[in-house]
């Protein structure tokens, strides 16, 4: 399976040095936003139950499935960054690939639905119920809770999202590795971050 992870020059270089890009927990502390860990926490716990061999309580590297992340546009890293695009490729049982805009439900603690009508029916029974969803009031009654976090893991079914794609998006694949060995990369492109 072919990859793509953007990295700072600076992660790239230790990586280079090590032969493994994988995540540090200095790495998790200086990516992961302090109101998303319960997000990125769920998605570990994903990687242990889908991924043979995935070690527990362990960030992953993220990557890009689809599309080839093109550095003409802004958002990869903070703006003016050095950073690198690597190009790798990787057996597939290595990897959990998600979609990147149904990644956001879980992101913002959303029930994640295929359709407007199935959206405003759980917004209707959480309003009936009295019940305020979002990570800082985490976690939610049953059965709200399990409901919630069975609908995050539609994020894996890429072939249920295609056709959900007027509502979902559905356009672009990430990927999730424990780490990438430096003999498993093709090419790597510098750039200075939009």
């Amino acid at each position: 399976m072919r990859l793509w992870t953007i990295q700072t020059k600076e992660t790239w270089a230790r990586a280079e040095e090590s032969g493994v890009l994988e995540c540090t927990d200095i790495d998790a502390d200086k990516a992961i936003d302090s109101g998303f860990i319960l997000a990125y926490d769920w998605m570990v716990r994903q990687l242990e139950q889908r991924v043979k061999n995935y070690p527990c309580n362990k960030y992953p590297i993220w990557a890009w499935h689809h599309p080839k992340p093109n550095l003409r546009r802004s958002g990869h890293l903070p703006r003016g960054t050095p950073g690198v695009r690597v190009e790798f490729i990787v057996s597939s049982d290595r990897v959990l690939l998600s979609d990147f805009e149904a990644w956001h439900a879980v992101l913002n603690c959303w029930y994640l639905s295929f359709s407007k009508e199935e959206s405003d029916n759980w917004d209707n029974r959480c309003e009936k119920a009295g019940i305020k969803i979002g990570w800082e009031k985490w976690p939610p009654p049953s059965p709200f809770k399990e409901e919630i976090m069975r609908s995050w893991e539609r994020i894996f079914d890429l072939e249920l999202l295609k056709k959900y794609s007027e509502w979902m998006g559905g356009e672009t694949i990430q990927a999730c590795i424990e780490k990438i060995y430096i003999d498993e990369v093709v090419n790597v492109t510098y750039f200075k971050a939009r």
